[in-house]
């Protein structure tokens, strides 16, 4: 399912991807990049160089057919690859931001 540039393609009798989802420019335009890839499913970033939209979209093996679930984003391919090598949140984490938000100090560097 990758080619030699490391590039996803679809195998030639499953053309889901013919158009880009937010202005339907040809696929010619797609820059379709792996960035996950199991038995089952292929998670991949798709940016479209005429809209500059950009999606990471997970391909699933369903039974005898393919799902698609897709995510509209603002990330580039190196920023989502990026940002999945740190660590993970933790409630820990939600909590110190939380109580960060509601403190005087944080206040006064917005205001500031």
């Amino acid at each position: 399912m990758m080619d030699f540039q490391g590039k996803f393609s679809l195998p030639e009798n499953l053309k889901i991807l013919t158009k880009c989802p937010f202005c339907s420019a040809n696929m010619e335009k797609l820059d379709v990049r792996l960035l996950q890839d199991m038995d089952d499913r292929q998670m991949v970033h798709i940016h479209c160089a005429a809209c500059l939209g950009s999606m990471i979209a997970l391909f699933l093996l369903a039974g005898p057919g393919i799902a698609s679930i897709g995510l509209v984003t603002d990330l580039s391919f190196d920023d989502v690859v990026k940002f999945n090598k740190n660590d993970k949140i933790g409630l820990d984490d939600v909590l110190k931001t939380h109580e960060f938000l509601k403190s005087p100090r944080f206040l006064r560097r917005i205001v500031d």
